[in-house]
């Protein structure tokens, strides 16, 4: 395919008989453009959705929650003129609650191990603490590998530290954030892709963790 430094521009219709088609043609006008990025225009068909129509809130907490995985990335969204900017500076560490922490500095780790990155933001809490594993920006609730390489590091590094011996349990009661990897061919344990199964993210997240502590 051949590149232009210009607009590219494609339709989609549903049909009655069929799912969403295309004409097949893309526009492509080659005039330079200064502005990059992506627009896309949804209008529902009222025939298949009848009263049903978009949740505005749903679409800004999605798009709220993408924009912590891809910081300096600007979302525009547009509902008929009412228009929302979401843009997330910091990544994941934006995604905390600055009243819950006990504690001033965020405990913050982005790094690539192996071609693996990995993204820690993490805080001690009073109470309502919960950490939330992600892999290729998709939630996985019960972690997999990854998780766990993470969960021994910690226990592992924290205790070295503070000449302690305390349990894992005890260590993650109060603590609240994020834990993200992001892997080049993702391997789910599963077809509900709860958990992530591979084994290099593992011990990326482990020595990612114990340079956090560290740090």
């Amino acid at each position: 395919v051949k590149a232009y430094n210009g607009h590219y521009k494609v339709h989609f219709e549903g049909t009655a008989k069929a799912g969403a088609t295309t004409d097949g043609v893309v526009t492509i006008t080659e005039t330079p453009q200064k502005k990059t990025g992506t627009k896309i225009t949804y209008s529902p068909n009222p025939e298949t959705y009848k009263d049903s129509w978009i949740n505005k809130e749903q679409v800004i907490e999605f798009l709220t929650q993408m924009s912590y995985f891809n910081p300096g990335l600007t979302y525009i969204l547009d509902f008929d003129g009412d228009k929302k900017t979401i843009l997330s500076k910091n990544g994941l560490v934006d995604a905390l609650k600055e009243n819950k922490a006990i504690h001033k500095n965020v405990l913050h780790k982005v790094t690539e191990i192996d071609g693996v990155r990995v993204e820690l933001a993490l805080q001690w809490c009073k109470t309502g603490s919960e950490i939330k594993p992600y892999a290729n920006s998709l939630f996985v609730p019960d972690g997999g590998q990854f998780y766990t390489g993470f969960k021994t590091s910690l226990t592992k590094a924290f205790n070295t530290a503070l000449d302690t011996d305390f349990s894992g349990e005890i260590i993650r009661k109060y603590l609240d954030g994020y834990v993200s990897v992001t892997v080049g061919i993702p391997q789910f344990s599963n077809q509900a892709k709860t958990a992530l199964a591979n084994p290099e993210a593992r011990t990326a997240c482990a020595k990612a963790t114990t340079d956090a502590i560290k740090e």
